[in-house]
């Protein structure tokens, strides 16, 4: 099969760079407002709220106020600049995890334009006009990944195989076909999979002829 420049579904990879894909998007968002201004906010929400005689009291009145308040200062600050970016999270964890690939999507970077429109021409009627646009742009894939990894279980004495999670990460911060050990622990649990199966097989052969056994009555002795 031919070798695609990104991923299939299905294919797994490796983490070579252990940064998560947050959003891609402007740098001031209206959750960043209401969490880190929401004193400012509230203080101008039930203003509006006292001076249109809207119940303030009221929970849904009040959500949306601040909501509103909230796009007002993204609209004045221009949502904190015209470049259009990539927000990553360092996860230091996962560097080595392997994943499978469940889904892959395209996010594009660059810069905000909002384009112009010119006077009309009063004679002819026609004005230069140039849309809304994203220039410099640039794209990116995302994966989504599901990892997993091996832990081992003291009481029973094998190693499961436990749910880590479904992640974003940028098809740049992971490495497809090559995996080199890196003495991580997800590593390790994937050279020891052919082993823990072999243990699990002969584990389920026991607990069969246990059963076996168990289906036999037990002789009765009478005391002498």
């Amino acid at each position: 099969m031919k070798k695609t420049k990104y991923a299939r579904v299905g294919e797994k990879v490796e983490i070579v760079v252990p940064k998560l894909f947050i959003r891609c998007g402007y740098p001031l968002t209206m959750s960043e407002i209401l969490q880190k201004r929401c004193a400012n906010v509230a203080i101008r929400a039930r203003s509006a709220a006292m001076a249109a005689g809207l119940n303030w009291e009221d929970a849904w009145v009040r959500k949306n106020l601040e909501r509103a308040v909230a796009a007002d200062i993204l609209k004045k600050e221009g949502f904190g600049g015209a470049g259009r970016l990539i927000f990553q999270e360092d996860f230091p964890e996962l560097l080595g995890a392997r994943g499978k690939v469940t889904a892959r999507k395209m996010v594009y970077t660059g810069k905000y334009s909002p384009g112009f429109q010119s006077y009309t021409d009063y004679w002819t009627g026609e004005s230069e006009w140039d849309p809304p646009s994203l220039y410099d742009t640039k794209a990116h894939c995302v994966y989504t990944l599901s990892i997993y990894h091996w832990h081992f279980d003291i009481v029973a004495s094998k190693h499961r195989k436990w749910y880590w999670g479904d992640v974003q990460i940028l098809a740049e911060n992971v490495e497809r076909g090559k995996f080199t050990p890196k003495g991580n622990q997800f590593l390790l649990s994937e050279l020891l999979e052919d082993w823990i199966k072999v243990q699990e097989r002969e584990d389920r052969e026991i607990e069969n002829v246990i059963s076996k056994l168990d289906c036999f009555p037990s002789r009765q002795y009478n005391a002498i």
